[in-house]
């Protein structure tokens, strides 16, 4: 028993300790860390490594870990999919490729159509490669990723997009001469995330019907939290009843989704907000004031979200939000809060900012000491 307890200490210290890297730390010493496999003096992520790189540890007991075989089996064709885009189809992850990826899972559904209208010079609604190679050299600029700012010249030395020929090769052909179209893209960044979140899901406890529990949801979702924020929420995840309803890799596909509208789901429940406001009577001047909470019922919530997104949330995947953010149990909350405690998990904390001025790094250095000694 006494060995068991020194195990989870190990594990939680070294937990922990990552969390801070992925959160704080370069790209490059990400990578670094997370690669597992070196060739010719050269480190290299597997597809394993690229989820651990992305994912917040999270103290699971033993019994409740998913199967490692079973997982690989669920999860091959993200593996294989990963393999497309290698260098050389071994499987191996490069630091160009890790950032490559890295960068097509932040690109917006929107930047899409707006690279295509903007370097679709001859008007043929396609791309070449040059001109892709173009757009994701501007989708990776610090100053639109945090992700980038600060990378020292030989860390951005190493990043050469122009050298991952697994990318190209499967979008232009072998010998790159083929256009590439708007609908093509979409698909592949598309399926991209699908296979992310797939190696995501899988890394929960899975029952006989591939399914996971309504907590593990709840950790995912608040997973990218910040940490402060994220040690309260995962208590209150604690203290939830059992429940025997399952979520499937659908649900939790749709929930993911919902996340990455709030701004619509937001725009949708002030409409539905002025509307009730106008065809009630007037009360006083301030009943329809600006504020800085915008407190919203599960009713109010629903129908935003079918109003801004057309997703069909199931009602006990409600629940489970409001059990996380109705602070005073008047069975409202406010959703920017929800909203903002959320929202990193679109960019799995990518957008962390990683400049290392002075004063930023006593916050950070505040941080950690804090997360040392309270997580």
């Amino acid at each position: 028993m006494h060995k068991q307890s020194l195990e989870h200490w190990k594990r939680r210290r070294i937990g922990h300790y990552e969390n801070r890297i992925r959160a704080y730390s370069h790209p490059f010493k990400v990578f670094q860390y997370f690669a597992s496999t070196s060739k010719g003096g050269t480190d290299y992520m597997t597809a394993d490594d690229f989820i651990a790189s992305l994912l917040p540890f999270r103290d699971v007991p033993d019994h409740e870990r998913p199967d490692p075989a079973y997982r690989r089996l669920k999860t091959s064709s993200a593996a294989q999919f990963l393999k497309l885009a290698d260098l050389d189809g071994d499987g191996l992850i490069s630091f160009s490729e890790y950032m490559l990826f890295l960068t097509l899972l932040q690109i917006p559904d929107h930047h899409i159509d707006m690279a295509f209208s903007a370097l679709d010079t001859d008007n043929n609604g396609h791309l070449s490669q040059s001109e892709l190679l173009q757009f994701l050299h501007a989708e990776s600029q610090p100053t639109r990723r945090p992700l980038f700012a600060r990378l020292g010249r030989q860390e951005q030395a190493k990043i050469t997009f122009a050298s991952c020929h697994g990318l190209p090769r499967l979008l232009f052909g072998a010998r790159g001469d083929h256009q590439l179209s708007r609908d093509v893209f979409r698909g592949f960044l598309q399926r991209l995330r699908h296979e992310v979140l797939k190696l995501e899901f899988f890394q929960y406890a899975i029952d006989e019907t591939d399914r996971i529990g309504v907590k593990d949801m709840a950790y995912a979702l608040v997973s990218y939290a910040d940490w402060r924020k994220a040690e309260e929420l995962q208590k209150r995840i604690a203290r939830m009843p059992e429940s025997t309803e399952r979520v499937s890799l659908d649900q939790f596909r749709t929930m993911d989704t919902l996340i990455k509208h709030l701004d619509e789901v937001e725009l949708a429940l002030h409409v539905i907000k002025s509307w009730s406001a106008a065809a009630a009577p007037a009360i006083n001047s301030s009943a329809t004031a600006p504020s800085a909470i915008l407190e919203v019922t599960k009713g109010e919530l629903k129908k935003a979200i079918h109003a801004g997104t057309s997703l069909k949330v199931p009602d006990v995947h409600l629940d489970i939000l409001f059990t996380l953010f109705d602070e005073n149990g008047n069975g409202k909350i406010d959703f920017r809060t929800f909203s903002e405690t959320l929202k990193p998990r679109i960019h799995k904390g990518l957008d962390t900012p990683r400049d290392f001025g002075f004063v930023r790094f006593l916050q950070h250095l505040r941080d950690c000491t804090l997360q040392q000694f309270f997580s």
